[in-house]
């Protein structure tokens, strides 16, 4: 877990990820920046995967699971949440993990984990009126009157890494970016696509 503010997994911020629902018009979606998958991983592909997302905001850590293993069974992988075996809030111990990786009979644990908040600026001049009506100094005047347009958002960035469950060994990892939103569920089905997509690729999953 991070502090507070990153333990509740942007989930308030995850959806932060996606559409900006409070302000920015929508239309942001999660980019894969960075991705690492271990050499010394030879197959077969994980049959079936446990999703846990790091949060102490139970309501989004549920939500954000029930999208991603709605979207890893959509693609043919077997998964399950962590809430079922696990719903405690907040870090469990290690054995509290073992057993729910147990109960679940699965290979492998997909954890993520929020790692980055960015507050971005934009800044864009309004336009000036056409027209030279006025000479220059008229349309000097005109752009000293048009106000500047800010925007303001944040861009956060989730790192999701694929371990198996047996060595407790890191197979793959991933991290995603995209501006925050407020709808958690389709924040966290945004970022299962992209990140299933690469992962398939990547023969992984």
């Amino acid at each position: 877990m991070q502090s507070q503010r990153n333990s509740t997994f942007g989930w308030k911020r995850l959806a932060a990820v996606l559409l900006m629902a409070a302000g920015l018009a929508a239309c942001s979606s999660f980019s894969l920046t960075n991705v690492w998958r271990s050499p010394d991983f030879k197959g077969p592909p994980v049959a079936k995967v446990l999703v846990v997302g790091v949060s102490n905001n139970e309501t989004s850590r549920r939500i954000f699971e029930d999208g991603f293993v709605k979207a890893l069974q959509a693609s043919g992988v077997a998964a399950a949440t962590s809430y079922g075996p696990m719903p405690e809030s907040g870090k469990v111990s290690k054995e509290r993990l073992q057993a729910a990786i147990r109960q679940s009979g699965a290979e492998g644990e997909l954890i993520t984990r929020l790692v980055r908040v960015d507050k971005q600026v934009d800044v864009m001049a309004a336009p000036v009126p056409m027209g030279f009506r006025g000479g220059y100094y008229g349309w000097y005047g005109s752009a000293w009157a048009a106000p500047a347009m800010v925007d303001t958002y944040n861009v956060v960035s989730f790192e999701t890494t694929l371990w198996d469950a047996n060595r407790e060994a890191v197979i793959w990892s991933g991290t995603t970016e995209a501006i925050e939103s407020s709808n958690v569920a389709k924040a966290a089905a945004d970022m299962a696509q992209v990140l299933i997509e690469r992962m398939k690729k990547d023969g992984v999953i």
